[in-house]
């Protein structure tokens, strides 16, 4: 299998807006700000010509070139993007979109298959955050904060740590559509030393957590993560 490969060795799971591109035949994927990710295979290597078969999983609204001398142009769907019986040697990833932060979940799964033949069914990406609520008690801090196009179902797990001060949490997003934050999820108080878990239904371009202490002048101590399938 073609996949990205980070310095961690760890596989890269997000892109930024603008123009990404893989190069199959050299194994490297550079995105729009000029860094480039190997690939755990690369097509010269292998004594290959062409990728067959490519699954990608990006945002909705994600235009996708296949091959550069008859290059197939698509729009991607939200979630998974299965190709088969193709041969190409290149894969531009252009996201029209441009947020902060400028992070869009990505994978792919690309082989010199006519089949893909490991169907990846769903994504699960974990963003964990630790730190310090707001000191006042009248003014949330964004904890939290990124785009999730592809997920339609996302869990926030959040727990009061220092054990002396309680905090009080909300949820924001901002639809498809556009506009302004919508809160999803009012005001919640969590104990000290206590914790809560949300779940999220439905698909939103983008999520906030954010959190305040319950005592005016004094900290709540928060960790928090959030957890998005496709």
């Amino acid at each position: 299998m073609y996949i990205p490969i980070s310095e961690d060795g760890t596989r890269k799971t997000d892109l930024p807006s603008g123009i990404n591109h893989i190069d199959f035949k050299e194994g490297i994927l550079t995105d729009s700000a000029g860094t480039q990710t190997v690939l755990r295979r690369a097509l010269k290597n292998n004594d290959e010509d062409y990728i067959r078969s490519v699954a990608v999983f990006v945002p909705y609204g994600t235009k996708l070139t296949l091959g550069t001398e008859v290059p197939v142009k698509v729009n991607a769907d939200e979630g998974w993007n299965i190709f088969e019986n193709v041969a190409i040697e290149q894969m531009t990833i252009e996201i029209p979109f441009a947020a902060t932060p400028d992070t869009y979940d990505f994978q792919i799964v690309a082989s010199t298959s006519r089949k893909i033949q490991l169907k990846p069914l769903h994504l699960k990406h974990i963003d964990s955050r630790n730190g310090t609520a707001t000191a006042t008690a009248n003014a949330h801090a964004g904890f939290i904060e990124r785009n999730c196009p592809a997920f339609n179902h996302q869990t926030f797990v959040i727990a009061e740590t220092g054990g002396v001060n309680g905090i009080t949490y909300k949820i924001e997003a901002i639809l498809h559509s556009g506009g302004t934050y919508v809160e999803i999820q009012g005001d919640t108080a969590v104990a000290a030393s206590a914790n809560d878990v949300v779940a999220v239904e439905g698909a939103y371009y983008r999520v906030k957590l954010s959190c305040k202490s319950t005592v005016g002048g004094s900290h709540g101590e928060v960790t928090a993560q959030w957890i998005g399938q496709g």
